[in-house]
């Protein structure tokens, strides 16, 4: 279990990336630059992580897993992207980092394979589909694109009509 300091390096560390990364592309980030922003030095900085990619894989790591500890079914009456979407709109700041970034390509996948959305998009399949899984695939993907636009415009539009939208693109195409 990590003290208390090292809890503060890393969310010091993690905030100075984001905020890097609304600025700058990930392949002109510095460590200099991130030891900088967090005003923690590089000796530090290498205590815990690698690179600067290890520190961007620890950070979807922390949001993936939040996700997954929060989207069970009936959680306020909300449905699983519901709930996917409030997670996203409270940590917009990360969320729009991670979600315009080319890091990590599979995190799409990684998102939208979380059992509870799984289980959503399955639950709009009646009978048999043919071709389900490239129509899961493409559903994945268009909704990743989605939340990447509603999140990128501010999340105006409430996560209850993001969701309804959705869902009925998703039983027009496997319903």
């Amino acid at each position: 279990m990590e003290n208390q300091r090292v809890r503060l390096t890393k969310k010091l560390l993690k905030e100075a990336l984001v905020d890097i990364l609304r600025e700058t592309p990930f392949n002109k980030v510095t460590i200099s630059e991130i030891c900088a922003r967090a005003e923690i030095n590089r000796t530090t900085f290498y205590k815990h992580y690698a690179d600067e990619t290890a520190l961007y894989y620890e950070m979807e790591s922390d949001m993936l897993k939040l996700l997954s500890e929060n989207l069970g079914a009936g959680r306020d009456g909300q449905s699983s992207l519901t709930r996917l979407l409030c997670i996203l709109r409270e940590n917009r700041k990360v969320a729009a980092v991670m979600l315009n970034s080319d890091i990590d390509k599979d995190l799409s996948e990684k998102i939208f394979s979380l059992p509870e959305i799984v289980s959503q998009i399955k639950d709009r399949a009646k009978g048999n589909c043919p071709r389900f899984e490239e129509l899961f695939f493409f559903i994945c993907h268009g909704g990743y694109e989605l939340v990447r636009h509603w999140v990128n415009e501010g999340c105006v539009t409430p996560p209850e009509e993001i969701s309804e939208l959705f869902s009925y693109i998703t039983e027009k195409l496997i319903g």
